[in-house]
């Protein structure tokens, strides 16, 4: 992400640590809340859903403001 923000894909404002902190809090919820979580999910989709398209949201969004 920091990567990102020193190319400007990323909104200068944008507190980075704070987005990871949030984040990381949040999917440990509902992970941990489920305990089949795992089971229902591959590693792929897992990947693809809880990084890639968060990332990508981070980022368009950014980008439009």
């Amino acid at each position: 992400m920091q990567e990102a923000k020193n190319k400007g894909q990323i909104k200068e404002g944008i507190n980075l640590k704070l987005i990871c902190e949030l984040f990381l809090l949040r999917t440990d919820e509902i992970i941990l809340s489920q305990s089949d979580f795992f089971d229902n999910y591959t590693t792929e989709e897992l990947l693809e859903h809880l990084i890639i398209v968060s990332l990508q949201g981070i980022r368009a969004l950014s980008l439009k403001i």
